[in-house]
């Protein structure tokens, strides 16, 4: 390490359900900061102060309401396993709160058979149904 410092940044993007509360999204996201010990709730820095941990409602996504949670550890070289930690943790509060994630969806139009079809994809998979309204 060539830096004098190891401390460094994290940031984990998500998505939610557009029905979803957002002041209770942020709240489960905060309280997910509480899991790992190695999130550091204070940092001592010259150019300013620096919220810890903090969490930013970034767009209106076309299928869910993205945020991002950010956070200091004082290592780097133990970011992935924090990152992984908190993924778990995150999902498991999500559930408990009832803060759902949606899988991307597409309405499209089929030119030969003129229906309405549902698409939507899961990793590498593509499937198409017809589109009756209802999930």
């Amino acid at each position: 390490m060539t830096h004098r410092n190891k401390r460094t940044r994290i940031k984990i993007s998500v998505g939610v359900s557009y029905g979803s509360n957002e002041d209770l999204v942020k709240k489960v996201l905060l309280e997910s900061a509480n899991s790992p010990p190695d999130i550091l709730k204070d940092i001592e820095t010259d150019a300013r102060e620096v919220q810890v941990p903090f969490v930013r409602f970034v767009r209106f996504g076309d299928s869910s309401l993205d945020f991002e949670f950010l956070a200091w550890i004082p290592d780097v070289m133990n970011r992935f396993e924090i990152v992984s930690d908190l993924h778990f943790t995150i999902r498991k509060k999500f559930r408990e709160h009832g803060i759902g994630v949606p899988y991307p969806q597409r309405v499209c139009i089929s030119s030969r058979q003129r229906k309405r079809v549902m698409c939507y994809t899961m990793k590498t998979q593509h499937h198409c149904r017809p589109y009756t309204g209802k999930r």
